[in-house]
C-alpha cells in the first residue's frame, strides 16, 4: 500500500501496464507473426511440391499411353498377327499368342492384350477370360462374374481412350487405341494398375494424407487412404486448382489425363502447422529471455519517462491529485497558463490599437480647422482582417478658395459604402485627404486622376497623389511622398509620386525589422535583438525631429510596437506579467503621454532594462551546472576558451554569464578553468615523458613562464620537482 501510495498508483499503473502491454504484444505478435508467415510459406511451398508431383505422374502417365499408341502400331504391322488374320489353325494361333505375350512383357503398364479380327468370333487374350458378339465383349473373372464392354462407341476415335469398367467385384482400366471403323480387327489393353498404384503411393508423404486416381464420373479408380477424400469428393471442382474445404485441409487437383480423368491429392494443414510448432520449441527459451529483456526494459521506460513525470507534476502542482493522471493535471495547468498569457497578448494588442486610433483621431481632429467634416470609424483603417489601400491626395487652389461641398461630393460619388476619406489638413487654399479603399481595384486609381483633371480644368486646382500602402501605420511616410510631389507645381498640374522618376520614398514603417526583433527574441538572440531596437530607435530618432504632428503619431506608434513586440515574447515564453508588470507600465506611460525628444534616453534605457529582465529569466531556466561544466570540461584545453565563448554560446552576456557561473557552480570561470587545467598538467607530469612546455602548451598555455609560474603559487613547488618527487 505505502509503494502504491508513493507513485500514485493510477498514472503509475497506466504507465506501468500500457508499456507491459506494449512489449507483450511486440513479443507475442513477433511470434505469431513469424509462425504464421513461415507457415504460410511453407504450406505454399508443398502445395507448389506437390502440384509438380501431380503433374509428373499424369506426364508419365500420358507417356506410357503414347507408348502403347506406338505399340499398336507395331501390333498392326506384325507378320505373325496378320497371318492369324486369315489362318485360324491351332499352330498359327499359338504363334499369334506367344507374339502378344511378348508385347505384353515389353510394357510394365500392359497386363493383357485382347485381339479380335472382325472376320471371325475367336478372341485371342493372354490372360483375360473373354468373349464376344460382334463388337460387345464379355468379361468374366475367376468367380464367374461377367462385365460388359461395349467398344462400338470407341471405334474411329481419333485417339485413344482410357476405359474404366466397374461393376461389383471386378474393376477393369482398360485403353482403347485409336482404330478405324473399317480395320478388319480390334486392339485393345488392359492396364495393370499395380505399377500405376506404386507411382501414387511414393507421392504420399505425412502431409500428404490421401491421394486418387478417378473419372468424370468421380468413380475412385486407384487410391491411398480414400477415407479422407471421400467427405470431399462430390463437392470438389474437377479444374486444376487448390481448394481448402476447412482450415485444416487443402486438396490439390490435376486434371488433363486421357481427358477424363483427374488426380486429387489431400493435404494435412494441421501437420504442417504441428511441424511448424515444433521446430519453434527451439525458440521458446529465447520467447521467456525475450519477455525478460521486456520486462527490464518496462522498468527503464517507466524511470525514463514516469519518474520525471511526476518529479515535475510535483514541481508544478506541489497539491497534486494522486488519482488523476498527471498528464490530465500538466496539460491543464499549462492550459490555464497559455490561456492567461493570451488574455494578456490580446489586452495588450487591443490597447496597442487603441492607442495608435487614439493618437491618429486627435491628428485627425486637430487638423479639420474649422471645416467639418463627419469623423468616420477609424476602427477599419486599424482592422487587420480587412484588406486595405491608404493613399493620400493634397489639393491646393492658387487663386480662390475651395469649394468643399463640390469636393466631397465628387469624392462620395466616386466612393463605396465600406470607403471613407478623412481631411489631414485644411486651410482655405490647401488641404490634404487621407482615403482608405476597401477591396480596391485598379480602375479607381484612374478614376481619381479623371476627377482631379477635371478639378484642373474647371476651378484651376492643382493636386497630388501620393503611393499606396496597406498598412495605417505608412501614413506619415505617405504625407512626406505626397509632399514631395508637390514640388513639381504648376509645371505638372495633377503630380502621381509612382510615375515620378526615381522618386524619394520616405521612410515606410519598420514592420519587418519588427517582425526581426520578434523572431531573435523567439530564438533567444539576444545580441541581435538589442542591435535591432537600437536601429527601431534610431527610425523614431529620425522622425521625431519632423514638427509636423503625422510623425509624432508615427514615432509613438513605432515605440508601442517595440514595447508591444517584447512583452509578447516574455508572455509566449510563460513568465509572470507580474514579475516585470512595472517596469512595463513604465515604459508604456513614457511612450504613450510623454514626449520622446525629451524622454527618449530614458525610454530606451528602460526598453534595455526589460530585455536583461528577459535574458536574465530564460538563462535561469536553461542554463544550470549540468551544461557549463560539460562546456567547460570539453575546451578548457583551448588556449584561447574564455567567459566570452561560453556567454556567446548560450546567447547571453559576459557580465550575466560571469555571475550565473559563479551561482551554478560556486566558483568564478577563471579558477574553475585553472583547477582543471591544474590537474590535467599533474596527470601529464606524473603518466608521460612530455616536456614541461609541450605539457603547457596541451592544457591551454602558450606561454611556458606564466604556466611554470602559476603551477608554482598553486603547489609550492615547480613542475618538475612535482614530477621528481612523485615518482621518488
Amino acid at each position: 500500500n505505502l509503494f502504491f501510495k508513493k507513485w500514485a498508483l493510477p498514472t503509475y499503473s497506466k504507465y506501468f501496464f500500457s508499456y507491459l502491454i506494449i512489449i507483450t504484444m511486440l513479443i507475442g505478435g513477433f511470434y505469431f507473426i513469424i509462425r504464421n508467415q513461415l507457415t504460410e510459406k511453407f504450406l505454399e511451398q508443398r502445395i507448389i511440391t506437390t502440384e509438380l508431383q501431380l503433374s509428373n505422374f499424369a506426364k508419365q502417365l500420358n507417356d506410357d499411353l503414347i507408348f502403347l499408341s506406338q505399340l499398336d502400331f507395331s501390333l498392326q504391322e506384325n507378320e505373325e498377327l496378320r497371318m492369324h488374320r486369315y489362318r485360324t489353325e491351332g499352330a498359327y494361333k499359338y504363334q499369334a499368342y506367344q507374339e502378344l505375350k511378348q508385347y505384353t512383357a515389353s510394357s510394365k503398364l500392359v497386363r493383357d492384350i485382347v485381339y479380335a479380327p472382325k472376320n471371325s468370333d475367336w478372341i485371342l487374350s493372354t490372360q483375360l477370360v473373354i468373349n464376344r458378339e460382334n463388337d460387345i465383349f464379355y468379361i468374366t473373372n475367376e468367380d464367374g462374374e461377367t462385365i460388359i464392354f461395349n467398344s462400338s462407341p470407341y471405334l474411329n476415335a481419333r485417339s485413344g481412350s482410357l476405359i474404366f469398367l466397374s461393376a461389383e467385384a471386378q474393376q477393369y482400366l482398360l485403353y482403347f487405341p485409336a482404330i478405324s471403323s473399317k480395320a478388319n480387327y480390334i486392339f485393345f489393353y488392359e492396364l495393370d494398375t499395380t505399377d500405376i498404384e506404386f507411382r501414387l503411393k511414393s507421392i504420399l508423404a505425412n502431409e500428404i494424407t490421401s491421394i486418387a486416381f478417378i473419372n468424370s464420373n468421380r468413380e475412385i479408380i486407384l487410391a491411398e487412404n480414400d477415407t479422407l477424400l471421400k467427405p470431399y469428393l462430390d463437392s470438389i471442382t474437377l479444374e486444376n486448382g487448390i481448394y481448402k474445404p476447412d482450415a485444416s485441409t487443402s486438396i490439390c487437383v490435376h486434371t488433363g489425363i486421357n481427358k477424363d480423368f483427374s488426380l486429387l491429392a489431400v493435404l494435412s494443414n494441421d501437420f504442417l502447422y504441428d511441424q511448424i510448432d515444433n521446430a519453434f520449441v527451439g525458440t521458446y527459451l529465447s520467447l521467456v529471455l525475450l519477455s525478460v529483456l521486456g520486462f527490464l526494459l518496462v522498468i527503464l521506460a517507466m524511470r525514463i519517462t514516469y519518474l520525471p513525470l511526476y518529479k515535475l507534476t510535483q514541481k508544478i502542482i506541489p497539491m497534486a491529485d494522486s488519482k488523476r493522471s498527471y498528464i490530465n493535471q500538466l496539460d491543464q495547468a499549462f492550459t490555464d497558463v497559455s490561456y492567461e498569457n493570451q488574455l494578456l497578448i490580446d489586452k495588450l494588442e487591443n490597447y496597442r490599437l487603441s492607442i495608435q486610433k487614439s493618437l491618429f483621431e486627435d491628428i485627425v481632429v486637430s487638423q479639420q480647422a474649422g471645416v467639418i467634416y463627419p469623423l468616420p470609424n477609424l476602427d477599419h483603417f486599424f482592422d487587420s482582417k480587412l484588406n486595405k489601400t491608404f493613399f493620400i491626395m493634397q489639393i491646393t487652389a492658387p487663386t480662390g478658395i475651395f469649394r468643399y461641398s463640390v469636393i466631397e461630393q465628387a469624392f462620395h460619388s466616386l466612393l463605396s459604402d465600406k470607403d471613407a476619406f478623412i481631411a489631414l489638413e485644411n486651410n482655405e487654399h490647401t488641404a490634404a485627404f487621407l482615403f482608405t479603399l476597401i477591396d480596391a481595384n485598379m480602375n479607381k486609381e484612374s478614376e481619381f486622376k479623371k476627377l482631379l483633371y477635371s478639378f484642373h480644368e474647371e476651378y484651376g486646382y492643382l493636386s497630388a497623389i501620393s503611393n499606396t500602402s496597406d498598412s495605417a501605420l505608412d501614413i506619415p511616410s505617405l504625407y512626406e511622398n505626397v509632399a514631395h510631389a508637390c514640388n513639381r507645381w504648376p509645371q505638372i498640374p495633377v503630380v502621381d509620386f509612382q510615375s515620378l522618376p526615381s522618386p524619394s520614398v520616405a521612410q515606410t514603417y519598420p514592420q519587418d525589422k519588427l517582425n526581426e526583433l520578434s523572431n531573435s527574441l523567439k530564438s533567444n538572440n539576444f545580441c541581435l535583438a538589442r542591435t535591432l531596437i537600437d536601429e527601431l530607435f534610431q527610425i523614431a530618432d529620425t522622425y521625431s525631429q519632423n514638427e509636423h504632428s503625422l510623425p509624432v503619431f508615427f514615432v509613438r506608434s513605432l515605440l508601442i510596437d517595440t514595447l508591444t513586440t517584447i512583452s509578447n515574447c516574455i508572455n509566449q515564453s510563460n513568465i509572470s506579467f507580474s514579475n516585470y508588470g512595472e517596469l512595463f507600465y513604465t515604459i508604456l506611460y513614457l511612450c504613450r503621454s510623454c514626449s520622446y525628444s525629451e524622454k527618449s534616453l530614458e525610454i530606451v534605457a528602460s526598453t534595455h532594462k526589460l530585455i536583461d529582465f528577459y535574458e536574465s529569466e530564460l538563462a535561469d531556466r536553461l542554463i544550470n551546472a549540468a551544461p557549463l561544466r560539460q562546456l567547460v570540461e570539453e575546451n578548457y584545453c583551448q588556449p584561447d576558451f574564455s567567459i566570452a565563448q561560453l556567454a556567446n554560446h548560450f546567447h547571453v552576456s559576459v557580465a550575466y554569464m560571469s555571475q550565473l557561473f559563479k551561482k551554478e557552480l560556486n566558483i568564478g570561470f577563471a579558477d574553475y578553468l585553472w583547477m582543471l587545467r591544474l590537474e590535467k598538467a599533474k596527470e601529464l607530469l606524473l603518466t608521460t615523458d612530455m616536456s614541461i612546455d609541450d605539457i603547457s602548451i596541451a592544457v591551454g598555455y602558450y606561454n611556458t613562464s606564466s604556466f611554470r609560474r602559476k603551477f608554482k603559487q598553486e603547489t609550492g613547488v615547480s613542475p618538475s620537482q612535482f614530477r621528481n618527487s612523485r615518482k621518488i
